[in-house]
């Protein structure tokens, strides 16, 4: 993976998993919801993101040839990822 794909996916990684903890607070603080059950997709993608991240840039560098693949690859991610949190901000 090229240098600037590797810290596009560590970036999209770690401004995800502020996004899941802003969503707990926000869910607690305005609508009390603070049952295990209630915040669990967003308590386990805190931890989960972090191997996602690992697992994707793995699977770029695997599965991409060249640096044009590459981008093809991460620009689906950031859009993927685009749609995600829009339906999260609908949450």
């Amino acid at each position: 993976m090229s240098r600037a794909g590797l810290r596009r996916s560590t970036l999209m990684n770690r401004r995800f998993r502020r996004l899941k903890t802003a969503k707990i607070d926000g869910l607690r603080r305005f609508y009390d919801i603070t049952d295990e059950r209630g915040l669990a997709f967003f308590t386990v993608h805190e931890k989960a993101d972090v191997w996602h991240a690992q697992t994707g840039a793995e699977l770029i560098e695997r599965h991409c040839d060249g640096d044009n693949d590459r981008k093809l690859a991460v620009d689906a991610g950031d859009s993927a990822l685009g749609a995600l949190w829009s339906m999260l901000d609908a949450c």
